[in-house]
């Protein structure tokens, strides 16, 4: 698939919103007739693991948030199957260890489904758990693609996969901005980043783009030192991709706008944190960024605004950022899932998640494909005050992880 216009965009944020208006409608009348004849006193149990310390901790307090909103809005609807649900929390404590422990635990507690997680290692240590014990986990943030095949069909993954925003970040730069030479630059200590640039340099190439120069770094400090030598390659690219962690974003981003040239930048939605408000404004080169949701970019989506209204009404401030989507949708994934199968059993859960087609989340519709990973709309956004949404599609040529 071509990447899409943002006018396309607009008409696609109308389409969503009246197809969620009109599945939302559906399933609060199903569980109101279940619910006439009594609730059930058992309720409808969801685990949830979330990293509160640690370096995912910015990410995961607002997923945490975003899944209690979306309990409260269960059972403000009826419930599930004409049972309340619960939602039972658990500390991941940045550990592996004792996220696999909290899935556990969660496991033995009759739980359906499990949610949570941006952190891949801790992801994988507690889908692992889980899957032990026949408990299917969706991963509200995670985003390394080659963890669901690890994971042989009980872990989910509601994020977006790396391979999938590297790709489309390659579409835009080859489709839209035209370019045909890419310089590389990736933070070599962050194994996401690596990731990110290992597979948008494969679909750069593979969609008749040249990768002409790779600069690696270990600390942002020393990145500014190493583009002022001027690497190999680097005064021929029409186009800059920059992987790093958010916290090394502004720094990272400063450095190679610093090194000269005219050329564009792309990278992942960490680029956010570089240049906030009106120092955005202020870039002297265009800055574009890959985005999971439409989140606070312009054109507005009225169904994000919509949760963003219904957030701010449970806590008093408005989304930090796309992780609250996730952690909602997460939880909502589990419900449809249930939903549809009839059941609360984490075996059918599991059954009814890896058949879901189509899922309406606030964060785009979510569908898995026969490998387990999800196909969504990836967002590739300008950096500005504010930052405006200029293409929302599916990519093709998306590396295998």
């Amino acid at each position: 698939m071509r990447v899409r216009s943002a006018a396309w965009l607009a008409v696609a944020c109308a389409v969503a919103v009246a197809a969620a208006a009109a599945t939302a409608g559906c399933s609060q009348g199903e569980s109101g007739a279940q619910g006439e004849g009594g609730r059930e006193s058992t309720p409808v149990r969801i685990g949830a693991i979330f990293d509160l310390t640690g370096r995912t901790a910015w990410a995961d307090a607002a997923a945490l948030d975003g899944a209690r909103l979306a309990v409260d809005r269960i059972n403000t609807r009826g419930g599930l199957l004409g049972r309340r649900v619960e939602l039972l929390e658990r500390e991941g404590d940045a550990d592996p260890n004792a996220a696999a422990r909290a899935a556990r635990e969660l496991a033995d507690l009759g739980v359906a489904a499990v949610v949570g997680l941006s952190s891949d290692a801790d992801t994988a240590a507690a889908a692992a758990a889980a899957a032990a014990h026949g408990v299917p986990f969706v991963g509200s943030g995670a985003s390394d693609p080659r963890l669901v095949a690890e994971r042989e069909g009980w872990l989910f993954l509601t994020a977006t996969p790396d391979n999938v925003l590297a790709a489309a970040a390659a579409a835009f730069a080859r489709q839209r901005l035209a370019a045909r030479r890419a310089a590389i630059v990736v933070a070599t200590a962050d194994e996401p980043s690596r990731r990110l640039a290992r597979y948008f340099g494969r679909s750069f190439r593979e969609q008749g783009g040249r990768v002409v120069a790779t600069v690696p770094y270990r600390a942002a400090a020393s990145l500014a030192e190493k583009l002022e030598q001027a690497p190999p390659g680097w005064a021929q690219a029409d186009l800059v991709y920059v992987a790093c962690p958010r916290r090394e974003a502004r720094d990272a981003l400063a450095a190679v706008l610093a090194a000269g040239g005219d050329a564009p930048v792309m990278g992942p939605e960490a680029l956010r944190a570089a240049a906030p408000g009106k120092r955005a404004a202020r870039l002297r080169r265009p800055v574009y960024f890959t985005a999971q949701t439409l989140l606070d970019l312009v054109p507005v989506d009225p169904q994000l605004a919509l949760f963003g209204e219904r957030y701010h009404a449970a806590y008093d401030h408005t989304p930090p950022n796309a992780y609250a989507c996730l952690g909602y949708d997460a939880v909502m994934e589990v419900a449809a899932a249930v939903r549809s199968a009839g059941s609360a059993e984490p075996a059918k859960v599991q059954a009814a998640l890896a058949t879901m087609r189509g899922f309406e989340g606030v964060s785009g519709v979510i569908q898995y494909g026969r490998d387990g990973l999800p196909r969504r709309p990836v967002v590739v956004a300008r950096l500005g005050n504010p930052s405006r949404a200029l293409s929302y599609g599916v990519p093709d040529h998306v590396p295998a992880p």
